[in-house]
């Protein structure tokens, strides 16, 4: 599983908000071995869903992972 996170610093007196960093962060499953294990997999059901999904395949595919 791959989380996304976007980090934003606020101004409390202006109000102003700004996007200081992002990271993606790839989670395994494992089993009570900590050998990693297989889950279901979700399926994207929106346009957006569809387009980040697509991103994070193209990104796991450039880090070479297989699973």
């Amino acid at each position: 599983m791959e989380v996304g996170v976007r980090v934003e610093a606020e101004n409390v007196v202006s109000g102003e908000v700004r996007h200081t960093n992002s990271a993606y962060f790839v989670m395994v499953a494992l089993d009570d071995d900590g050998k990693p294990v297989d889950v279901e997999d979700v399926e994207p059901s929106s346009d957006d869903e569809r387009r980040r999904h697509a991103e994070a395949v193209e990104r796991h595919d450039r880090r070479g992972e297989h699973g």
